[in-house]
């Protein structure tokens, strides 16, 4: 297989991965029936969805470098058997620590996905091409997981009995592990030393604490965060909450919500193509963050008629998408063996601090009010990001 065929195809296969990680979705889905069929209460069902957020956020900060100890290969057939055992056990549990056990397998798994695509994005093509190519990793994610979405509901809408969807995530698992005996080792790790299982946990975390030493690495972790966390605060609280009060049917607030994802796919790649053009990272990181907030303030002042909704959930989305471009500084920041581990504590960081935010809007009973902590937010994360250096390469 020649080079360039199989960096695409190892990219492929990289994005599938990604999907597959993406399956999670469902447990937003099936927890009233996790609840009712294991005897859960409510808190214990949302724990057990905390013990999958934390995990995988944790999970994070080491899944990036371990990329640089040992072959993607193997890291992804690892990946693949965790995601795959922790569906199993889903779907044969019968109590609450069952629950929680699957919960930790699928994010344990699933925390080489999204980073898995930033470090063959790094190694497999051209240093610069880097920022497009994930770019283009996050359109494919969003673009699954507004269609795992929809799927997901009305399959479950339709009575279709939600074990049994499992299984067709579990043998669309088993698919893509078949397809990794077929995947190539990636171009750059022919040459990837042999360690022994102490000197690789000691790589894995001599890597991440070089990163983390970086000022700058700590700043656009955080601008991104803020981005990022406040488009999931959106998304998963506050956007089925507004568009309640608005004039549109569960129906169309289904769509409105879906409409979030398909923004932050167009916006990704759009960024980092205007941050080339104009030959800047920092004012256009800044820029999407002040137009996402824009966006919110057009939400504050108008009356929420279905056009309006629709404009600024696409627009809030799209702008959204600025925060690939956090990746993209991030990689220009480090040496280039580092990028995955740059990219998986920035990734860290967003899940962390989206956690944190959906909490603390989820303490307010006024849309308003959450409204302008978010665009407070926003505001805040494109004045930060001023304190970092410019990035761009020089000619």
């Amino acid at each position: 297989m020649e080079s360039k065929a199989k960096a695409w195809f190892v990219w492929l296969i990289g994005n599938l991965i990604v999907i597959f990680s993406n399956m999670q979705i469902i447990y937003t889905f099936i927890s009233v029936d996790l609840e009712k069929e294991l005897g859960l209460t409510i808190a214990q069902v949302a724990l057990a969805n905390s013990a999958y957020n934390w995990t995988f956020a944790i999970s994070q900060f080491f899944s990036g470098a371990m990329f640089n100890t040992f072959s993607s290969k193997k890291i992804y057939f690892f990946s693949l058997s965790t995601m795959i055992l922790g569906f199993l056990v889903l779907i044969n549990s019968e109590n609450f620590s069952h629950l929680i056990l699957s919960q930790v397998l699928i994010a344990i798994g699933a925390s080489f996905g999204f980073v898995g695509a930033a470090h063959i994005s790094s190694t497999c093509f051209p240093v610069a091409q880097f920022g497009l190519m994930f770019s283009l990793v996050q359109t494919i994610s969003s673009l699954s997981a507004l269609v795992i979405q929809i799927l997901f509901s009305s399959f479950l809408a339709e009575g279709i009995y939600w074990k049994n969807l499992i299984v067709c995530i579990i043998l669309l698992g088993v698919s893509i592990f078949v397809l990794m005996f077929f995947y190539p080792e990636a171009l750059s790790e022919r040459s990837l030393e042999k360690y022994t299982i102490k000197s690789s946990i000691k790589t894995v975390i001599c890597s991440v604490l070089t990163v983390l030493k970086l000022k700058d690495i700590w700043i656009t972790s955080i601008v991104g965060a803020i981005t990022f966390g406040t488009f999931l605060a959106l998304n998963t609280l506050w956007a089925p909450r507004l568009l309640s009060n608005s004039e549109l049917d569960a129906m169309g607030s289904g769509i409105a919500t879906a409409v979030l994802w398909l923004g932050l796919a167009i916006g990704a790649p759009i960024a980092d193509q205007i941050s080339n053009l104009f030959e800047n990272r920092k004012h256009v990181i800044s820029a999407f963050a002040l137009l996402q907030g824009v966006s919110i303030i057009i939400l504050l002042c108008s009356h929420l008629t279905v056009h309006i909704v629709y404009s600024c959930m696409l627009m809030f989305g799209f702008f959204a998408g600025g925060h690939m471009l956090n990746f993209t500084v991030g990689s220009e920041i480090v040496e280039r063996k580092r990028i995955s581990t740059s990219s998986s504590i920035i990734n860290g960081f967003m899940f962390i601090v989206g956690g944190i935010i959906a909490s603390t809007l989820a303490l307010f009973t006024d849309h308003q009010m959450a409204l302008l902590t978010i665009f407070a937010a926003l505001a805040a994360a494109s004045i930060l990001n001023y304190a970092t250096k410019e990035t761009y390469p020089k000619k």
